[in-house]
């Protein structure tokens, strides 16, 4: 009896390790290839591809998603999914469809859900015209942020100062407390 024991024991070792490695290898994908595309490119790609589908009143199969889309590995689609689950949602086991209507979602305001910051523009060849469009607008905030941003750190707080803004860190500071 015990030999038959050990025999189911290395048995599941064994199947457990294979399904650890093959999780493994599918989300660790990423860091063997380097990723052309940032992930505010991705995944706008996949809601891109989720659009197309809702237009002709379809579901997406994650599999088709995870072949079609540049940059989309497993890991990242599962980071989309948990973000993003108010925007689609899933109609069968990993088949997807947009939850609502893309019309009244601006870019900014997806932007806020988002954990990551907005990225510089993508260097690729063969884009889409949604993905130059994108790129161009990116391309226009970096500068705008780069005209806001181009002062520096004794220009910003010296500004403070005259305008008398900072008296109250100023106080906090010279008080006998601190």
């Amino acid at each position: 009896m015990p030999l038959f024991l050990l025999w189911i024991y290395i048995s599941w070792v064994i199947i457990l390790i294979g399904a650890e490695l093959t999780r493994a290898l599918s989300v660790y994908r990423q860091e063997l290839e380097p990723a052309e595309y940032s992930k505010l490119h991705t995944l706008l790609a996949v809601l891109h591809r989720l659009w197309q589908a809702q237009q002709r009143g379809k579901s997406v199969d994650e599999r088709i998603l995870l072949r079609q889309v540049e940059g989309l590995d497993q890991s990242r689609w599962d980071e989309f999914v948990r973000l993003l689950t108010p925007v689609f949602c899933g109609v069968q086991i990993r088949e997807y469809l947009l939850a609502r209507d893309l019309g009244s979602l601006t870019l900014d305001q997806l932007q806020q859900r988002l954990p990551w910051p907005l990225p510089d523009a993508a260097a690729v060849a063969a884009m889409e015209t949604w993905q130059r469009r994108l790129n161009g607008r990116l391309d226009d905030v970096t500068e705008h942020r780069k005209v806001a941003l181009d002062v520096s750190l004794e220009a910003l707080f010296a500004e403070a100062v005259t305008d008398g803004t900072d008296t109250k860190s100023a106080a906090k500071l010279n008080s006998p407390g601190n």
